[in-house]
């Protein structure tokens, strides 16, 4: 914040007619930059300032083509330092640099006979089945369904939904 109340100070000193009293009542009521000023009419400024219209004018007008010099200022900057920023994208290399003393190199890639011999290996052997134990396969294993009803029917489902053909009741007159 010191700095900004540093730059509108300077600034507000360049404006001809402008007393040191006026320049801290800006800063006092927010005014921080030549554009803040711009917003006040004539008669509002010289009141402020105890100055006639004509003078309030021109500081006014002061204001407004200092403030429009440092926004192509900015502009201008801001322009250089986005091509600045355009020209180190270009000239940086691809990918990200990782600073490594050493590399550890990977072991060597077996040969063909030797990955095909190694698969034969007892000291890689996963486990092994005895040949004398049963082993058993998916068609041994029990079948873990519920039994279907073979001649009787269940006790709780009543005997005519259960036959296989509907049986005709005879209606009552």
């Amino acid at each position: 914040m010191d700095e900004s109340l540093t730059r509108a100070e300077a600034w507000f000193s360049e404006i001809p007619g402008v007393s040191p009293e006026l320049i801290e009542a800006l800063i006092t009521e927010g005014f921080l930059s030549f554009r803040d000023l711009t917003f006040f009419g004539p008669e509002e400024l010289a009141e402020m300032a105890g100055v006639t219209n004509e003078e309030a004018e021109e500081m006014i007008s002061y204001a407004e083509d200092r403030a429009d010099e440092i926004e192509e200022e900015d502009d201008q900057r801001q322009a250089e330092e986005r091509e600045a920023a355009k020209q180190a994208a270009r000239a940086a290399p691809l990918g990200p640099k990782i600073l490594v003393d050493h590399v550890p190199t990977p072991p060597p890639e077996p040969s063909a006979k030797e990955a095909f011999e190694s698969l034969f290996t007892p000291e890689q052997a996963t486990t092994e089945i005895p040949a004398d134990e049963p082993v058993e396969t998916p068609a041994e294993v029990p079948d873990e369904k519920p039994e279907q009803a073979t001649t009787e029917p269940p006790a709780d489902v009543p005997v005519e939904t259960q036959a296989e053909t509907p049986v005709e009741k005879s209606e009552e007159p």
